[in-house]
């Protein structure tokens, strides 16, 4: 398989689309659990700080997926 072919890959976009799913549910149980008292301030923080930076990173390769998917049509 070409290297385009794998960036390409829609199972790899699916994958994708569900971890960013995962980590933006993950903040909104965080949230919910720091404010019911479950979670203390500085497992919020680290937790929270851990969960966004990985969330952004996988919302970058998703629009960078799209955008290699958008090159790869033809005109």
């Amino acid at each position: 398989m070409s290297t385009t072919s794998r960036s390409l890959d829609p199972d790899a976009l699916a994958a994708l689309e569900e971890e960013r799913r995962f980590l933006l549910r993950s903040l909104d149980d965080l949230e919910r659990e720091h404010e019911a008292g479950d979670v203390d301030d500085v497992d919020y923080e680290t937790l929270k700080d851990d969960y966004t930076a990985r969330a952004a990173r996988t919302i970058r390769s998703i629009e960078s997926h799209h955008a290699r998917m958008a090159e790869a049509r033809p005109p």
